[in-house]
């Protein structure tokens, strides 16, 4: 009986945990960051076209000596619909430092 409690109380809170870091994560400075990256990226725009829309859809941090914010980017544009895996580097002040783009088609 308790089993039956136990396992979907222990769902509703990995999921619970789960949004929560995604929101963490993917905060407005890094929504900032994500929004002129896709919209004036040269590699995006050439891939993709003119980007009509995005949506992240995975967020995620590296805690290694590298440290860096990794996303995963679903983009609907003129040319075509694809995904593109970016990291994110940060200065030890918070500030962009520099990006890396994969392109996941």
């Amino acid at each position: 009986m308790k089993k039956i409690i136990v396992i979907p109380l222990f769902l509703i809170a990995a999921f619970f945990a789960g949004k929560l870091a995604f929101n963490l994560i993917y905060n407005k400075e890094n929504e900032k960051y994500i929004n002129e990256i896709v919209y004036q990226d040269p590699i995006v725009q050439k891939e993709y076209g003119a980007i009509k829309k995005y949506n992240v859809y995975k967020a995620g941090k590296s805690l290694g000596r590298s440290g860096f914010y990794d996303f995963r980017i679903g983009i609907e544009g003129r040319n075509k619909a694809g995904q593109i895996y970016l990291k994110l580097y940060k200065t030890t002040d918070g500030k962009l430092d520099k990006y890396e783009i994969t392109l996941l088609d």
